[in-house]
């Protein structure tokens, strides 16, 4: 036990378990061949041989370790039933249980005390188990062939100018926003190149900041108002205008205020410089 403890603190859990499974494999392959010998098995017919339970235990054990070093470490965890064999288990058995009822009836009520423990677990640690997002604008997500990706909305509620237009009413009704208002779905088309090309690239790394831009980039070509209000920010940043320096209110600073930040801020004296550029290009010309 303390052999195996230093393995796990010193190479790790996998390639201790992945020692030791091969150390089961070729100590489990000696004694089947070891008891197929002391047992006349090579004189016996195959009936004989499937039907002897011994042998079957030791060749499905053997079966459940070439899988656990083959397919996948989880396999392994069945050869923890290899327990049943012990013989101080074996006598707590028999003073608990008489009979096989017995037997079904004590599973029966471990399954449900697992159970039941699992429920008590989950509402107790829920916030380990769900994965924050980030807010998205759309409700639901599918795919499209038409163009790299749309947002569409929905036959039911309010076209998009008749929600624009309630909205701006001074005595709206608020209560009639919520299911009046018309669903946004954003489509995707996941054979065009673009699309295609940026699942490549997120993963291959997925922190990567530049794919994250790409992609709201993108998502903001089909929300005019927010690809329009992004431009505006950049031509901003190169000019070097403060944000402090523009009046408050309206359109554009309210688009402004729900726009998520650029992934790389340290990337806007780039923008600065290369707008800059276009700009001395237009005054030569």
């Amino acid at each position: 036990m303390t052999v195996i403890l230093r393995l796990i603190c010193s190479a790790g859990p996998q390639p201790t378990l992945m020692l030791l499974g091969t150390a089961t494999v070729v100590l489990k392959g000696v004694h089947l061949l070891s008891i197929m010998g002391n047992a006349g098995t090579f004189q016996r017919s195959v009936r004989q041989i499937c039907t002897d339970t011994e042998i079957v235990y030791h060749v499905v054990h053997l079966i459940f370790c070439f899988l656990g070093l083959s397919t996948h470490s989880f396999f392994f965890s069945v050869l923890l039933f290899d327990v049943y064999r012990e013989e101080t288990l074996l006598n707590v058995i028999r003073s608990v249980t008489r009979n096989g009822r017995s037997i079904v009836l004590t599973a029966v009520l471990a399954l449900i005390l697992v159970y039941m423990f699992s429920i008590i677990g989950y509402f107790s640690f829920m916030s380990l188990f769900h994965k924050r997002t980030r807010k998205s604008r759309c409700s639901s997500f599918s795919t499209v062939g038409r163009v790299s990706q749309i947002i569409v909305t929905s036959q039911y509620g309010w076209t998009a100018n008749m929600e624009r237009i309630m909205k701006a009413q001074a005595l709206r009704d608020t209560s009639t926003m919520g299911y009046m208002a018309a669903k946004k779905h954003l489509e995707i088309n996941s054979d065009h190149p673009i699309v295609e090309a940026l699942r490549v690239k997120a993963e291959a790394d997925k922190n990567d900041k530049a794919v994250k831009d790409l992609f709201m980039l993108l998502f903001e070509t089909s929300a005019p108002a927010f690809h329009a209000s992004r431009i505006y920010r950049m031509i901003k940043l190169g000019l070097g205008i403060d944000e402090d320096d523009v009046p408050a209110g309206g359109e554009e600073a309210k688009a402004e205020e729900e726009i998520p930040p650029l992934e790389n801020d340290e990337n806007a004296s780039r923008w600065r410089k290369a707008i800059k550029r276009v700009n001395y290009s237009f005054l030569l010309e």
